[in-house]
């Protein structure tokens, strides 16, 4: 019972906690605009690897596997410059949750398919900074696949409670 009684408190004290901070200050929604900025450079990285067909993308990276290749980035920059905009957290947790249904099917498939070459993840880079990227093997990145799936898969759970008990709290003031 007291067990219960303390989990039950740790969760409102996290409620609690998202209503406090449910409005962005200044310098956080500048960093939303940041992490978009970042995350479309990420995405520029991969295109960059597909127009130049480097060989990181294996023959069997069909429209399909692009599509959920893509589509978490997209979710993810699209949400950032919503947060950054309208400078509220728990009214973007929606697209939140469904960036993080997409990570997780995205994750799955593609490490089904795997259509990549991590040999040639730093083709693309200038000489000097290919060592940033050069030790990835596909083995290390089969295991941060799946480790991104199950991530993908608590964060949307956990996100979409949280959206609905912060919701209700907002609802109050």
């Amino acid at each position: 019972m007291a067990e219960e009684k303390s989990r039950e408190s740790w969760f409102t004290s996290r409620i609690r906690m998202h209503v406090r901070k449910d409005r962005l200050k200044f310098s956080e929604r500048v960093s939303e605009f940041i992490g978009a900025f970042l995350m479309l450079l990420a995405a520029l990285f991969f295109i960059l690897h597909q127009i130049l067909s480097t060989g990181f993308f294996t023959p069997r990276f069909g429209s399909l596997e692009a599509f959920l290749f893509y589509l978490p980035m997209l979710i993810g920059i699209t949400s950032c410059i919503v947060r950054g905009v309208i400078g509220r957290r728990n009214a973007v947790r929606p697209l939140d949750v469904a960036g993080n249904i997409a990570c997780f099917i995205a994750a799955s498939w593609l490490l089904i398919v795997f259509p990549f070459n991590f040999s040639h993840l730093a083709d693309i880079l200038p000489s000097s900074l290919k060592f940033f990227l050069a030790w990835f093997s596909d083995d290390f990145c089969k295991i941060i696949l799946a480790l991104a799936g199950v991530a993908g898969l608590f964060n949307a759970i956990y996100s979409s409670i949280l959206y609905l008990f912060v919701r209700r709290e907002l609802s109050k003031l």
